[in-house]
């Protein structure tokens, strides 16, 4: 797979062949370790030996589809104000002729499933422009655009944080490596209207900025980098509140992901297989802006491993030092088995603060009240509802006011 490297280029299969473990093919009934760029389809899962490991966990899907993940989201505050296309045309039709009518707002439209920065758009203007510019007709993801990023000697960044799920039921038990990269932007910051034409000064993707600048991943820090830097700058957020709310932000989507989670891994394909054993890592991509608020902008539940080059001629020191010591130490925390066939040899947390090798457990205190109220709010909406008979939002909020607080989302939870 071209996300993990390829031959003896790949610090995946090496970490693991450290580890005493083979990639030699064999039956899928004798693997201890499932690697697979999805939580396996019934024929496959049925095959599986109980406490096998597996990569992914059910329902993930609704984190990585951007569409999905803006309505997983919405009315919580983690990400930028979100429109999913056809379906919200007639909401941004109403915002946009509304408060927004004499706005010079700036918006960013993505396509709902394509990764890697393709056909991303940055364009100025009210409804007529988004019409003009064909997005109004296609099935995309438009969001508010965060003009005011912090910036690195002029150009905009952002993080990409990984973060390991271990579990889903009957809590989220996640961990946040403490380490990640910051992608820098290859042309500095302009919202002219020539500089919202050039992508390379507004979207950090690597594989956007590879397009024009040959071997772009090697412009990327460390977050220790990034946290240094930000400690010297004067007028600038600490490091410290910004690593606070980027766990918040995390474990605050983890937390309205749960319940679709425990919902997938409850249907009768997979509650009716094997006991198998799930982790996800995944890849939370964030902006930081120049108060120090952090926004998600993207979930990769299969991001890139290795840290090479697509030539396999350059290996990007950055890159290697954070994946490496990642993988490392996914691996011993979640501890697979030392023998074929085993169990695993997963052990409690030794650190009082939670932490385990190069990560640091999220709290379930992080998450934040209006999302523990709009959870509660979803799982009995469906019972008040049949209560009045009633699936009217006016009236609801008419017998509760309370309701009148809860995001617009839940109305059709």
């Amino acid at each position: 797979d071209r996300k993990v490297g390829r031959g003896t280029e790949s610090m995946l299969l090496q970490t693991l062949g450290t580890g005493g473990f083979s990639t030699r093919r064999s039956q899928p009934e004798d693997a201890d370790l499932l690697l697979a760029n999805a939580f396996p389809p019934p024929p496959l899962l049925a095959k599986l030996r109980p406490g096998c490991v597996v990569n992914h966990f059910p329902g993930e899907q609704e984190l990585g589809a951007k569409d999905r993940l803006a309505r997983l989201l919405c009315g919580l505050g983690l990400c930028p104000e979100t429109f999913v296309l056809p379906e919200d045309r007639s909401i941004l039709q109403h915002r946009l002729c509304g408060k927004w009518a004499d706005s010079d707002k700036v918006w960013i439209v993505k396509p709902c499933q394509q990764g890697e920065g393709r056909h991303i758009q940055v364009l100025r203007g009210g409804y007529a422009s988004l019409t003009e510019a064909g997005v109004i007709q296609k099935p995309c993801v438009v969001s508010e655009y965060i003009a005011d990023p912090l910036l690195v000697d002029g150009r905009k960044v952002d993080l990409r944080v990984y973060v390991l799920v271990t579990h889903v039921q009957p809590d989220v038990e996640a961990f946040i490596f403490r380490d990640g990269l910051v992608r820098i932007c290859g042309e500095p910051y302009d919202l002219s209207a020539e500089g919202l034409q050039r992508a390379r000064g507004h979207i950090s993707n690597n594989a956007v900025q590879t397009k024009t600048v040959r071997h772009a991943c090697a412009l990327n820090w460390t977050l220790p980098q990034l946290w240094a830097w930000l400690d010297c700058f004067e007028g600038g957020p600490r490091s410290s509140l910004v690593w606070s709310r980027i766990c918040r932000v995390v474990r605050d989507a983890l937390e309205a992901w749960q319940p679709v989670a425990e919902l997938a891994a409850a249907r009768p394909s997979v509650s009716n297989g094997p006991l198998v054993s799930c982790y996800s890592l995944l890849a939370f991509d964030l902006l930081v802006d120049c108060s120090g608020a952090v926004w998600l902008l993207e979930v990769n539940p299969k991001p890139a491993l290795h840290a090479q080059s697509a030539s396999l001629k350059a290996v990007f020191p950055v890159h290697f030092e954070v994946k490496s010591a990642l993988l490392a130490d996914l691996f011993s925390v979640l501890g697979l088995p030392l023998e074929a066939g085993g169990p695993g040899t997963r052990r409690p947390l030794a650190a009082k603060d939670g932490g385990h090798f190069g990560f640091e457990l999220l709290r379930p205190s992080a998450a934040q009240p209006r999302l523990r109220f709009a959870l509660g709010s979803a799982a009995v909406w469906g019972r008040v509802a049949a209560l009045l008979g009633t699936n009217s939002t006016s009236s609801l909020v008419a017998c509760c006011p309370r309701w009148a607080q809860a995001p617009s989302c839940l109305a059709g939870a």
